[in-house]
């Protein structure tokens, strides 16, 4: 089994029924998609990556082929084929942003992809979502428990009404969380 690179999780993976779709989709028709490979590890295709082991199917993959910088490459294609909502798209400009200049190079293992750090104003226009989004993914991610986090990601409840749950205390967060969506509106 492959190991994911750390720029494939920038981006929150498949929920669980959309990764049974996907397994079905596999199992039909096969994986029309190779799976992206940089460093020896998946930068595109951990979704689909699971599905194949899930199938016990060996994937077809190839090496990323360099052009550009391995981050804009993982931001194309998940963009593009994903269906993130504002709130998880605020989520991922969050996670890039916080990325300096020095950690996008040890997550790459190369002088060659030093590019500049992303800034939080630069963030939000990469993944089409307002500055405010990108600022209450902040508080969700130095506040939240990671069970508020993990609902956002998954598109459960909305990085606006989060991230004022997230600054009350953490028992309080978790009590919230586990009633359910109703005390946390998904304002998408």
């Amino acid at each position: 089994m492959l190991s994911i690179h750390p720029l494939a999780e920038i981006f929150p993976p498949m929920s669980d029924e959309e990764i049974k779709g996907l397994i079905d989709d596999i199992k039909a028709n096969g994986l029309r998609e190779p799976i992206i490979l940089f460093e020896h590890k998946v930068l595109d295709g951990r979704n689909r990556h699971r599905a194949c082991a899930e199938l016990g199917i060996e994937p077809q993959t190839r090496q990323w082929d360099h052009k550009g910088d391995p981050l804009d490459y993982v931001i194309s294609k998940n963009m593009h084929r994903r269906h993130l909502n504002e709130s998880q798209r605020g989520v991922v400009a969050d996670k890039i942003a916080t990325l300096s200049d020095g950690q996008r190079a040890d997550l790459t293992q190369g002088a060659q992809f030093r590019a500049p750090a992303i800034s939080q104003a630069n963030a939000p226009e990469r993944l089409n979502v307002s500055r405010r989004t990108v600022q209450n993914a902040r508080v969700l991610r130095e506040n939240g428990i990671p069970e508020l986090q993990a609902a956002v990601e998954v598109g459960q409840v909305s990085v606006s009404a989060a991230s004022k749950v997230a600054k009350l205390p953490a028992n309080r967060q978790r009590e919230i969380v586990a009633s359910g969506p109703k005390d946390t509106p998904n304002n998408n």
